[in-house]
């Protein structure tokens, strides 16, 4: 069932590249769907032809010189061809400060690739397009000259990543970034290609990926997942303190009220988890948290947070070290207070309106990041 609906109802993109000011056609432009291993180079004449997966995904174009082209696309809305004109990059150059790499490369790098055991044998091949830069509210951003190029060893895959923000808050370890990923396969012996899909099916299971074909197919339980619904309600001491501050000053009110607003919110839930209690419901099936859209298409939606917990093994021997847990425990929340929509390969819209917590938090990263073309039940 499973292998079937990965690959069913592709459609088949065609277009042409072209210079927006020259109105030239650019050859040997990377076309690709994010996420996926799917992608091509245009001919002599910036045309090419591509296969897109079943839903709702980010066609990224990429070339040497000129700005990364991103648009959401879905299969159900295709047009039969696509003209996409690229502009020009500018060539002003960019303070980068001294040793940015050097200072801030370790936490970009456990950040956006992992800490994993798999993200180890992980590689930024040309680093050295990365500009650190300071902020004046304890933040630092980052950006990349070109897409990086990410060499993964442990599962075989070599990743061009287009950057399109990271920031990262020195004072609270809080950080965020956007960027849209090709996958192609190394090459290898058989041993080597034995040892990768191990390597694979360990990554898939688990996994993101894992758990949104689970809710795509309702079989969320018969996978491994155990979903329970997770609310969060403020400690009685903490309250205390609020309604002290509250009835302290008349003239303070407004402000007072804004700041308790702002501590109930779901932010202050996820960056103040101290302050609350944790209180698990009962075990939920798929069809309790999610819907069908259309024939290829299911929502998630929920209230308040999701705790999951994959129960068919183990979380790493690292993240064990690290954390002391040894249960695979996430939660998950909406952030925007939005449903996502899911396709049958477990891909997700929009993926910045949904936030991990926990396990999740700490795997989810590239260097543990799979096709979402990728089958387990093949062979690489």
């Amino acid at each position: 069932m499973l292998s079937a609906l990965i690959g069913k109802g592709q459609k088949i993109l065609k277009g042409v590249i072209l210079d927006s000011i020259k109105n030239q056609p650019i050859p040997n432009a990377t076309v690709f769907v994010s996420g996926t291993s799917n992608g091509v180079k245009t001919n002599e004449l910036g045309k090419f032809s591509l296969l897109i997966p079943n839903g709702k995904y980010n066609l990224i174009v990429i070339s040497t010189g000129y700005k990364p082209y991103n648009k959401a696309i879905h299969t159900n809305e295709l047009p039969d061809s696509i003209t996409i004109s690229l502009n020009t990059k500018s060539n002003q150059k960019i303070n980068n400060g001294k040793n940015g790499w050097e200072q801030w490369g370790e936490i970009f790098f456990n950040n956006l690739i992992g800490a994993s055991t798999t993200a180890q044998d992980c590689k930024i091949k040309n680093h050295k397009a990365l500009h650190f830069l300071a902020q004046e509210n304890n933040e630092i951003s980052v950006i990349a000259d070109e897409p990086l190029v990410i060499e993964n060893k442990a599962l075989g895959y070599t990743i061009t990543f287009e950057l399109e923000f990271f920031h990262y808050n020195v004072n609270t370890g809080y950080c965020t970034y956007l960027g849209f990923p090709f996958f192609q396969s190394m090459q290898g012996s058989s041993n080597i290609q034995e040892k990768w899909n191990k390597k694979r099916v360990e990554a898939y299971e688990g996994s993101v990926m894992h758990f949104m074909r689970s809710v795509y197919l309702n079989r969320i339980n018969e996978e491994g997942f155990d979903v329970r619904h997770l609310q969060k309600v403020r400690n009685s001491t903490s309250l205390m303190m609020n309604q002290h501050y509250l009835d302290d000053s008349d003239s303070q009110k407004k402000s007072v009220i804004s700041e308790v607003k702002k501590m109930q919110s779901l932010y202050d839930q996820i960056i103040n988890p101290d302050d609350y209690k944790e209180i698990i419901g009962t075990t939920l099936t798929g069809d309790s948290i999610a819907y069908a859209i259309d024939k290829t298409t299911a929502g998630l939606d929920f209230d308040d947070f999701l705790f999951i917990l994959y129960k068919k093994k183990e979380s790493p021997a690292t993240y064990q070290i690290i954390y002391g847990q040894t249960g695979m425990m996430s939660q998950i929340v909406l952030i925007n207070q939005k449903s996502i929509e899911i396709s049958a390969n477990g891909s997700y819209y929009a993926p910045a309106d949904l936030m991990f917590l926990g396990y999740w938090d700490w795997s989810e990263k590239i260097g543990n990041m799979l096709p979402y073309d990728y089958n387990p039940l093949k062979s690489p």
